[in-house]
């Protein structure tokens, strides 16, 4: 690369880099042409590959927070229908229907969180498939741009979807929270 070669460090879109071609300053000052950079090392294009495999990165560490976020409602899900299921056995007639109404919901909510970790946990190996694609293209000379675009665009779709299942197993939890409480001063009225 010249010395001064600033109109070719930078193409315009469409153009292929110009390495040694001439720039306009470079025609009044005869010297410039003349002197050559060595060529930029290896370490060079891996970083700057590294670069562009960033942001997915990010997306990454974001979907992995949620999957922690959901793998721990999982478990309380999971925790509270044994505690049901143990309370099953010794509880009265009128009691024993209440729990099973709860175990049943429990179990609708636990399959909900479950396909949003599938989802999720699809999204995040789509973009690590993003960013794996991102490195090859980088080292070969093959253009992935459409296939790394569907990638990131099936991975943002799984990862809505996955949002989206675990919003309605937090509207559910609600509904569920809200109809115990009213069940319960039904009772407590009936009981007066």
């Amino acid at each position: 690369m010249r010395f001064n070669d600033a109109c070719s460090a930078v193409p315009a879109l469409g153009q292929s880099n110009r390495r040694w071609g001439r720039c306009p300053d470079e025609l009044s000052n005869p010297l410039l042409s003349l002197v050559e950079m060595p060529p930029e090392p290896k370490v060079f294009y891996i970083a700057r590959e590294i670069q562009y495999a960033v942001a997915p990165v990010f997306l990454l560490t974001g979907i992995a927070s949620l999957l922690g976020v959901l793998s721990t409602r999982l478990g309380r899900i999971v925790d509270r229908a044994r505690k049901i299921e143990d309370g099953l056995m010794d509880a009265p007639f009128k009691e024993t229907q209440r729990l099973i109404k709860e175990l049943d919901v429990l179990v609708v909510r636990a399959k909900l969180i479950q396909r949003a970790i599938a989802f999720c946990t699809g999204g995040a190996l789509l973009i690590c498939l993003v960013i794996a694609f991102l490195f090859i293209g980088g080292f070969i000379d093959r253009d992935f741009s459409n296939t790394i675009a569907s990638l990131f665009i099936l991975a943002t779709l799984a990862v809505i979807a996955g949002l989206l299942l675990f919003l309605r197993e937090i509207f559910l939890a609600i509904r569920s929270l809200q109809l115990g409480v009213i069940e319960r001063e039904a009772e407590s009225m009936q009981k007066k």
